[in-house]
């Protein structure tokens, strides 16, 4: 009986290593592990942890660029914690903040706690939606600066920065995208299911974790992070909304990745980053999860909308030449894998 036991428990613990393994490569996050991190990193201080940062001597010529909401701002500092507990630091932490908030008709309050941070610096601009993330900063770049794009509601992994720019480096002229997910052919964006997920059929998110060498993309995912540089823009059509749908405002990803002239491409590498357990019932009831979805029908849904409006922006579209943009392919150059 007990040699019975025994074979069950290491069949079912062998069991849950190849799950956890299956989960990690496909959703790129590993439950235990970061769980465990998150509970660790909530407990430090973020002071410490700023000290920490500006006094790390393994440095990366990088911006790091994201955004908040008024509504989020309370929770943004799980963010700052990881992005200040890097192997490599960046340059500095931009947090771009808009004078107010156009999607909750509120002002920010930033607390002088992170306005007095050494690493992160608080840039007052003007309010671009979701895309305040990265606009803000490029307008302010010159050519050839990095900007590492993040979201305020994500825990990034100690060697994210590092993975990111050690991928820059061997491929300057790319945009570098932790996740990213291909158009699909009736240019529909439309909820993930399992089976789309494991056939990484579009638009499933194909994570880094599952990618060997390197895999062309159409949309960067700003949660998983992506680095780009200004010279891949136009810097007056990416801030130029007035001829754009209503929807354009309410999207971050489609929006800038379909202004980006750079192959955009996901390579081979660790988990980036994950969603907190604990603040994960927050975010899902935030204002910018309940506005993408439209009126609830597939039509509706903003990012069905601008990828539709940017139809020939994709791989699998023909260019649109008047605006002089290549197209680009899986085929069209060799991408070695990282090392």
């Amino acid at each position: 009986m007990t040699l019975v036991m025994l074979v069950i428990g290491v069949g079912v613990a062998a069991l849950v290593i190849v799950a956890l393994a299956v989960y990690e490569r496909f959703a790129g996050e590993h439950p235990f592990a970061d769980t465990l991190y998150d509970l660790w990193l909530r407990r430090q201080d973020l002071v410490a942890l700023d000290r920490a940062a500006a006094e790390n001597p393994r440095r990366a010529d990088v911006v790091v660029t994201l955004t908040t909401l008024p509504s989020r701002v309370d929770r943004i500092e799980l963010t700052l914690k990881s992005l200040l507990r890097q192997s490599v630091s960046p340059r500095m932490i931009r947090l771009n903040v808009p004078r107010a908030s156009r999607r909750e008709q509120v002002s920010y309050d930033i607390p002088r706690r992170l306005r007095s941070l050494r690493s992160v610096i608080v840039v007052e601009c003007d309010d671009y939606g979701p895309s305040t993330k990265l606009i803000p900063a490029l307008l302010d770049a010159s050519p050839d600066d990095r900007l590492l794009v993040v979201d305020d509601d994500r825990v990034y992994q100690p060697s994210f920065i590092e993975q990111m720019v050690d991928r820059s480096d061997r491929h300057p002229d790319v945009a570098v995208a932790a996740s990213g997910w291909d158009a699909p052919a009736d240019l529909t964006d439309r909820p993930s299911t399992l089976v789309a997920t494991l056939a990484g059929r579009a638009p499933a998110p194909i994570k880094c974790t599952r990618v060997n060498g390197a895999r062309d993309v159409d949309v960067m995912q700003g949660l998983a992070g992506y680095l780009v540089k200004l010279r891949f823009f136009d810097r007056a059509a990416i801030a130029d909304y007035e001829d754009a749908p209503e929807a354009a405002f309410f999207v971050d990803d489609v929006w800038i990745s379909a202004h980006c002239r750079a192959r955009k491409v996901v390579f081979e590498g660790r988990r980036t980053n994950f969603a907190s357990l604990f603040d994960a019932r927050f975010y899902k009831r935030s204002s910018v999860a309940l506005a993408n979805r439209g009126t609830g029908t597939l039509d509706s849904r903003n990012n069905t909308i601008m990828l539709r409006h940017f139809a020939d922006r994709w791989r699998a579209f023909p260019p649109r030449v008047s605006k002089g943009r290549p197209a680009s392919t899986k085929a069209e150059h060799e991408l070695s894998p990282p090392h």
